[in-house]
Formats: C-alpha cells, sequence, structure tokens
C-alpha cells in the first residue's frame, strides 16, 4: 500500500481535516498500523491516505478486509462510492475517533489501514454502482429496506387518516361537464339512470345497447335531461368485431372517449349442470370478456392523455360464490379482478390521471333478478335501481376506487377472509344467501 503525505482536494463542503497515516505491514494475517495523525474522516470523496476504524476478528483477505462491523464507534453512512484507484469507499466511511492512538496492553479492536492513491479524475467517473456489496455485503440493501419501512409507515399513517377525515368530510365532486361518457347496457335499469344523471351535469354521452328501441328511448330521455349531445349506437357487446367496429365509429363521429361504464350484463338463473354450454359462454362474452375488447379500444386515449375513468359494474356475486349463480359468479368474479389488475397496470406505469372504480352491488330490483328473494332485508335488502345509481354517481364524481351496496358487503368480505369456512356456511345459511335464487324468474323477454 502506499503511504505519503496528506493530499488535500477541493470539497463541496468546504476545508476538511484527512488523516494521513504511515504504510502498514502484515503480520500472521494482520494488520499492523502506526499512527501519526489524529482527526476525523470527511463525508465525501478524500483522495490521499485514508483510514478506517473497526472492531472484531481480521479477516484474511485484503481486498474484503471487512464483513460484520459491531464497533459502536463506527457510524455507517449511505451511497457507497468506489474509488478507481483501490477497493476502497471513500464516500460512506465510518467516523474516526479523535483518539486515534490505539491504548496500551491487549488491543480488543483492531485498526486497518486503507490507502487511496492520489487521482485527479472526479470520483463521479469510474464509480462502481456495487461496491457497497463487495466490501459490506447486504449493507445498502438493509439500508434500503429500512429506509423503505420507514416510508411505509409514514404512508399507512397519512393514508390512514386521510380515509378516518374523508369519513367525516364528504370528497369535493369534480366537474364532468363535456365530458364524453359511453354507457354499455344503456337501454334500461341502471344504465339508463346513469345516462340520465350524466346528462344533467352536462356531458356528451355515447349509449350502446343491444336492444335499439330501449336504448333510443334512454337518449331521447337524456337529451330532455339537458344532456350537451347524445348519441346512440346499437352493439353486441358479446361480438368482439362489432365492439371495435362501433368503436372506431364512435372516435370518428363524437371523439375519444374519457369515462367509460361497463355495465351490460346478463343472467341465466340455472344451477350450473342445468346451464347450456352457449349460454355459459355468453355469460362470460358479455358479463366479461367484453370488458376487455372496450378498455383496448378506449383506454389508450386515456393513457395517451393522461385523464380518463374506467367505471366496472361488477356484483356482490364478483366477491362471494352463490347458489344458482355459478357462471354468472366466474364471470363477474373475472369483470372485478380484471378491472382491478388494469388499475394497478395504469398505477404502477405512473397513469395517475386515469382513475378506476369497481362497483358490486346487491341484488338490484331492474327486473335482471326479478323474483329473487333475500331473508335478511335489514342486512342484504334488494336493492332500489335509483340508490344503486345515486351511490355510483358519487363514487365515480369522487373517484372512489370500491364501491360495494350495501356496506354490509365490505364486512361479510372481511369475514369471508377470516372465519373459518364452516362457520361462513353456517353464516350463509342464516342470511338465507343459499335460497336467493329459488324463485328467479329474471327479465321476461317483450315480443
Amino acid at each position: 500500500m502506499q503511504g505519503g503525505p496528506p493530499h488535500r482536494h477541493p470539497h463541496p463542503l468546504g476545508p476538511h481535516p484527512i488523516l494521513g497515516l504511515q504504510r502498514g505491514k502484515r503480520v500472521e494475517g494482520n494488520w499492523v498500523l502506526q499512527w501519526r495523525r489524529k482527526s476525523f474522516l470527511v463525508l465525501g470523496w478524500t483522495p490521499g491516505n485514508t483510514a478506517l476504524h473497526f472492531s472484531g476478528p481480521l479477516p484474511a483477505i485484503p481486498n474484503r478486509p471487512f464483513r460484520h462491523v459491531p464497533s459502536p464507534h463506527c457510524l455507517l453512512l449511505i451511497d457507497l462510492l468506489q474509488s478507481p484507484a483501490c477497493r476502497c469507499f471513500s464516500n460512506l466511511l465510518p467516523v474516526v475517533p479523535r483518539s486515534c492512538n490505539p491504548p496500551p496492553g491487549p488491543q480488543p479492536e483492531a485498526y486497518v489501514l486503507i490507502s487511496i492513491d492520489r487521482e485527479t479524475t472526479p470520483p463521479s467517473q469510474g464509480m462502481n454502482p456495487n461496491a457497497a456489496e463487495q466490501v459490506f455485503p447486504g449493507a445498502a440493501s438493509k439500508m434500503d429496506s429500512v429506509i423503505s419501512t420507514f416510508k411505509f409507515g409514514g404512508k399507512s399513517l397519512y393514508y390512514l387518516l386521510e380515509a378516518l377525515f374523508f369519513c367525516v368530510v364528504p370528497k369535493r365532486k369534480k366537474n364532468v361537464a363535456g365530458e364524453v361518457v359511453l354507457i354499455t347496457g344503456a337501454g334500461s335499469g341502471i344504465g339508463r339512470l346513469l345516462a340520465l344523471k350524466f346528462a344533467r351535469l352536462g356531458t356528451v354521452l355515447v349509449l350502446w345497447d343491444v336492444n335499439q328501441e330501449g336504448n333510443k328511448e334512454t337518449a331521447k330521455l337524456a337529451q330532455e335531461a339537458g344532456a350537451a349531445r347524445v348519441h346512440a349506437y346499437t352493439c353486441d357487446c358479446s361480438r368482439k368485431e362489432e365492439v371495435y367496429s362501433v368503436a372506431n365509429q364512435v372516435k370518428k363521429e363524437v371523439g375519444d372517449v374519457t369515462i367509460l361504464i361497463n355495465n351490460a350484463g346478463i343472467v341465466t338463473g340455472k344451477r350450473f349442470l342445468d346451464t347450456p354450454d352457449e349460454m355459459v359462454e355468453k355469460s362470460f362474452q358479455v358479463n366479461s370478456i367484453a370488458h376487455c375488447w372496450t378498455y383496448k379500444a378506449f383506454l389508450p386515449a386515456m393513457v395517451a392523455s393522461n385523464h380518463g375513468h374506467l367505471v366496472s359494474i361488477s356484483s356482490s356475486a364478483g366477491l362471494i360464490g352463490l347458489n344458482g349463480l355459478a357462471d354468472y359468479c366466474a364471470s363477474k368474479f373475472a369483470a372485478f379482478g380484471f378491472a382491478e389488475a388494469v388499475s394497478l397496470e395504469m398505477f404502477v406505469q405512473g397513469v395517475t390521471g386515469v382513475k378506476s372504480t369497481l362497483v358490486c352491488p346487491y341484488f338490484t330490483n331492474t327486473g335482471m333478478f326479478e323474483g329473487c328473494s333475500t331473508k335478511s332485508p335489514h342486512l342484504l335488502p334488494i336493492l332500489e335501481p335509483e340508490y344503486v345509481a345515486s351511490k355510483i354517481m358519487d363514487a365515480i364524481l369522487q373517484e372512489q376506487v370500491y364501491l360495494f351496496i350495501p356496506r354490509s358487503l365490505y364486512f361479510l368480505m372481511a369475514f369471508k377472509s377470516i372465519l373459518p369456512s364452516k362457520l361462513g356456511l353456517a353464516l350463509g345459511e342464516f342470511l338465507g344467501v343459499f335460497n336467493s335464487m329459488d324463485h328467479f324468474r329474471g327479465r321476461e323477454k317483450k315480443d
């Protein structure tokens, strides 16, 4: 190793003392040092001779001499940088005590000399990003883990306080005037009610439904309610080619959709073994796979402008399996999982302007679940469409991510996760949810 007089180098923190050391020699695997000056090591790059003060047994490999440093005199700092002149670090250095002379008698601590050759190149050149792991294996990752843990703790506390605050003070509703809102299944039920509510807010409405007459009626009512413009299209969402074709027509005639509401849905209401194969396929095509095609058609423009809102109308049957609704539950589980996954993709990609709202209502009295019953109307009531539509509107305008209706579903979901399975079945029997479909008739088809 190379000794010599101390070499001073301009430092952004100003003048600083450095440690000058004589040449050390190796004796029986240990380093013997002769000290000639006492000082502190500075934080930063220091060309010239530099020293480290460690305790513990000395390893035999000079180039990687320190694996564990239990000394209370050492203060490990962050951001290890390696000097290109030797295998030593100068940006993460322990602080040397002011009294650097070894005490007389047996030495409980080891004083190790590290020499950095004088150099004229700035420290940013030739740095090894893996230097930390070469000398202090795991030190950088452990420090990163500590920092990330503190960050997570801070975020957790902030978000909990924020949620409590908004439980008392409602969030401000965003202005959607002029937004282009596309609603599938707009010809009746929840879709029609949402269209009328958006119309009153001055939006441009794009209405899709396989039922042409019902869709035209919704368009007429929306215009009377004050919509800026209304465009009605007949579209079977179960057909991918038709979805893409009508989507291109919308882009040409209306423009980019900024709020997409996937609301169209069907239900067979039969036990799985009694359900024809084509109806199982149809349930998936309308209730979930169609969401993939509408997202593919309209999401790219939202991402490009970092502005938009994706709304998925799933169901409580997309959270908990129900007797007599196997295909419906599976398709709604798929819709919920798909929407949630895409929402996470937007988050990871930093597309903060594209929001998502996932809606899971219990049975709603729209005719779709005609004949369904509930044994516990106070806990799981059959919902009125106007109430559901109002809740959905509030969730969209306040950019709420998850909306379960009624609120008891939040607790039932938590119980489902923590209760023993047999107790969960007993709870289902007590609430009567396993027999809700016994008298199902569904929406009657018009001639």
